[in-house]
């Protein structure tokens, strides 16, 4: 076993979780930078990069679109259930951080 890569992986999948929640954090004041900066032109760093703001399409479906996906979604449990639908194994690989909760003195 190579201990020295396993804890390597793990170390930088810490570090990713870490990262990802500080650039969550981050994303409302840059954007507010950003916005007070330029609307309609990208700004660019030099050496670094080029931000710009884009518009995404969030979509809100009708009732009976809703309704449509609730029976799809029971079909596929039930299709499950009784066989009908098939799958493929794939194999994943799942890393879980040691943490200090439930853990008493």
């Amino acid at each position: 076993m190579n201990r020295t890569l396993l804890e390597q992986y793990a170390t930088l999948k810490i570090k990713q979780k870490q990262i990802e929640a500080e650039l969550d954090m981050m994303q409302p004041q840059v954007l507010t930078e950003i916005r007070a900066i330029s609307v309609d032109q990208p700004v660019m760093l030099e050496n670094v990069g080029t931000y710009s703001i884009t518009k995404k399409k969030k979509w809100q479906f009708s009732e009976a679109v809703m309704d449509l996906k609730v029976k799809v979604t029971d079909m596929e449990t039930q299709e499950k259930a009784d066989g009908t639908a098939k799958f493929e194994e794939q194999e994943v690989l799942v890393f879980r951080e040691l943490t200090t909760k439930g853990i008493t003195s």
